[in-house]
């Protein structure tokens, strides 16, 4: 799992992925209010672009999210989560 701050840690499966990506933000010492109040962004690059392919913002009230990615062309691509102003970035392998 990868910590995106003190108080969230992320896991992401399958990778390599084929379809679909499963997200699981795991909420540690965090309050409702900070919770409710927060969004999360997930932002897909290609790896060597600048201009990202996709972005999605939630509220981070839930806990698994899921993104169907069936229709990008394989190869490896950049996934950077961004909660305030934490980030966290990870490589995702993408088959056909």
């Amino acid at each position: 799992a990868l910590a995106i701050s003190k108080s969230i840690s992320i896991s992401i499966a399958p990778n390599p992925v084929k379809g679909q990506l499963n997200i699981i933000l795991e909420k540690k010492s965090i309050s409702k209010e900070n919770v409710q109040k927060s969004k999360i962004i997930f932002r897909l690059t290609k790896v060597g672009d600048l201009q990202p392919i996709r972005q999605w913002t939630y509220n981070i009230i839930q806990s698994n999210y899921s993104m169907n990615l069936s229709n990008l062309k394989q190869g490896i691509y950049n996934l950077q989560m961004i909660i305030g102003n934490e980030q966290e970035s990870k490589q995702i392998v993408v088959v056909e």
